[in-house]
């Protein structure tokens, strides 16, 4: 289903159901439906001055695989091995902020308590080597 809430546009495509970007990609499906909206909404709606071009559907992907060397990288790799990233879905992820920021979190608190209990052991392991007992001396002397 594709919908554009910048111009407030969905495509139906009859039956309760939507068009998807493939049914979208190289026809111009897009361009009449700007056009209807255009006429039904009138020119007091934002859709009026919305160019019918922006509706076109020439390249159309979830993910600009091409964006940097890191998703260009990724996108060798999965088509080493065997998935078209084109047909991939975009991870939740990288579309909402408050997830991708919990998931950050999570690992930072993950790596300091990792961080942590090393230190801790290495600690402890330096201690133990130095001659050091951190038990109570009558412990100690009771042993």
């Amino acid at each position: 289903m594709v919908v554009d809430p910048t111009w407030n546009i969905d495509y139906p495509a009859g039956g309760g159901r939507y068009f998807g970007v493939r049914d979208l990609a190289w026809t111009n499906r897009g361009e009449e439906r700007v056009v209807e909206l255009q006429h039904q909404r009138g020119e007091m709606d934002k859709i009026g001055t919305m160019p019918a071009m922006e509706a076109r559907f020439e390249y159309a992907v979830a993910m600009n695989w091409d964006k940097n060397v890191l998703t260009h990288i990724a996108a060798e790799t999965m088509r080493l091995l065997g998935h078209r990233p084109e047909t991939m879905f975009r991870p939740r992820v990288l579309e909402d902020p408050k997830l991708a920021l919990s998931w950050f979190l999570i690992l930072v608190t993950m790596a300091a308590t990792a961080a942590s209990f090393l230190l801790y052991c290495i600690y402890r392991a330096l201690l133990l080597k130095g001659g050091h007992d951190d038990r109570n001396p009558r412990e100690i002397a009771m042993s």
